[in-house]
């Protein structure tokens, strides 16, 4: 998994907060809605068993 995380961590020229907890992983990102779900759809297709959840939320 560290592997997989350093490699996509590698290739985004806008970096996330990223923080990970043995099988859990928190990322924040301030990035505008289409760069995280872009974001979101290259992570979970690097490996056809390993799917990241995206919960977000709009601040007011």
């Amino acid at each position: 998994m560290a592997d997989l995380e350093q490699h996509f961590l590698n290739h985004r020229t806008q970096k996330p907060s990223y923080l990970r907890y043995i099988d859990d992983i928190f990322l924040i990102c301030t990035h505008e809605e289409e760069t995280v779900i872009k974001s979101h759809k290259d992570f979970n297709n690097f490996h056809p068993n390993i799917n990241l959840t995206l919960e977000h939320s709009i601040q007011w």
